[in-house]
């Protein structure tokens, strides 16, 4: 499934995956919940809990798993954005 939108929030279920492709510069941000980050080419993966946020910088594949029932926001980021 492809979303196609300037500003979106994801509900997610635990364990449940929303994965990016061509993501860098992205903004993600938990908004509720606790999710893990992990994008192909990048050594660190990334924990995140409500309030935080990463931006993706590489464009490998990106992943993003909740380990609780949780609220993702993915927007573009500053650099992209100014791209």
């Amino acid at each position: 499934m492809f979303m196609k939108l300037s500003h979106p929030q994801v509900a997610l279920a635990p364990g449940a995956l929303l994965a990016l492709r061509g993501a860098e510069g992205v903004r993600i941000r938990c908004l509720a919940g606790r999710i893990w980050i992990t994008t192909s080419g990048c050594d660190a993966d990334v924990w995140l809990d409500a309030g935080a946020m990463h931006v993706v910088r590489g464009n490998g594949r990106t992943v993003i798993e909740a380990a609780t029932d949780a609220t993702v926001e993915v927007a573009l980021g500053v650099e992209r954005a100014a791209a």
